[in-house]
C-alpha cells in the first residue's frame, strides 16, 4: 500500500529539489528528496503518518516547511445509514404495488484514506440475487426497489478504501402500509380588527376616533418524517 503526495510548485526561481519529511507515529522524522512536485510513499496499516514539504535551492538552502498533513493508514470508519422517505406509486389504492426505499450513507470525517466504494447488502426484493449493490464514492445514496408495504428490512453497509474493507454497519427500515399524509411545513394567519366610535352633543363639536389591531401567527412544524428505523453498528 502507498500514498501519493503532491504539492504546488514554488514560485522560487532557483529550486534544486524538494525535501519531504515523514514522521511515523510521532517517532523520529525521515527525509526524502523529490525532483518533481509529487512523491509515492509506502504505508503500513495501523500507522499514523505526517508529511511536510520544503524547497531546497542550488546552494542547498532549505526553505520553511509546509503545513503538516497527517494520515492514519487504516480502513474506513463505520458509516451511518440514514433511511429516507419511501417512494410510493401514483396509485395509492393499489397496495400490492412494490415501493422503492432510499438510503443515504453518512461517512464520518477522518484522517484515514478516503472511501473508494460502498457495499450495500440488503433483503429487499429477495427475487433478485445477489442482494448486493456496490457503488463508488463520492456517491452516498442508493435506491432499493421491490419493497413490500408493511415489511421490515435489514440494510447493511460496508465501506472500502485502498487498505481494505471496513466494518459493517446495519439499520432496519420499516415500510408503512400506506403513504403517510404530508405534513404542513408552515402556516400563517392574520386578522385585522377596526374599531371606530363617534360622539355628537349640543355645544360640543362632533369627533371620531379609530383603532386598528393586527394579529398574526405563524408556526413551523417539523419536516416530513423518514421511515421508522433502528440503527445498529
Amino acid at each position: 500500500n502507498s500514498v501519493m503526495l503532491s504539492w504546488n510548485s514554488s514560485a522560487e526561481q532557483c529550486i534544486d529539489h524538494y525535501n519531504i519529511t515523514v514522521t511515523r507515529n510521532n517517532m523520529n522524522p525521515v527525509d526524502m528528496i523529490s525532483d518533481t512536485t509529487s512523491y509515492v510513499y509506502p504505508i503500513d496499516r495501523g500507522v499514523e503518518y505526517c508529511f511536510t514539504v520544503s524547497v531546497v535551492d542550488g546552494a542547498n538552502r532549505r526553505g520553511p516547511d509546509s503545513m503538516s498533513q497527517c494520515l492514519t493508514a487504516e480502513v474506513p470508519e463505520v458509516p451511518v445509514i440514514i433511511p429516507q422517505p419511501t417512494n410510493y406509486p401514483d396509485d395509492p389504492d393499489n397496495l400490492d404495488d412494490p415501493v422503492d426505499v432510499f438510503i443515504d450513507i453518512e461517512q464520518p470525517d477522518s484522517s484515514r484514506p478516503e472511501v473508494l466504494k460502498y457495499i450495500v447488502i440488503h433483503d429487499v426484493n429477495v427475487s433478485i440475487t445477489p442482494n448486493t449493490i456496490t457503488f463508488s464514492s463520492p456517491t452516498t445514496t442508493t435506491t432499493l426497489t421491490g419493497a413490500i408495504r408493511g415489511s421490515v428490512y435489514t440494510i447493511q453497509v460496508q465501506p472500502s478504501n485502498t487498505l481494505g474493507t471496513g466494518n459493517i454497519t446495519s439499520a432496519t427500515v420499516a415500510v408503512p402500509s400506506v403513504e403517510p399524509p404530508p405534513i404542513m411545513t408552515s402556516m400563517s394567519s392574520s386578522m385585522t380588527i377596526t374599531m371606530s366610535t363617534s360622539t355628537a352633543s349640543e355645544g360640543l363639536g362632533g369627533g371620531a376616533s379609530s383603532m386598528t389591531i393586527t394579529m398574526s401567527t405563524s408556526t413551523t412544524p417539523s419536516t416530513t418524517p423518514s421511515p421508522e428505523s433502528t440503527r445498529e453498528s
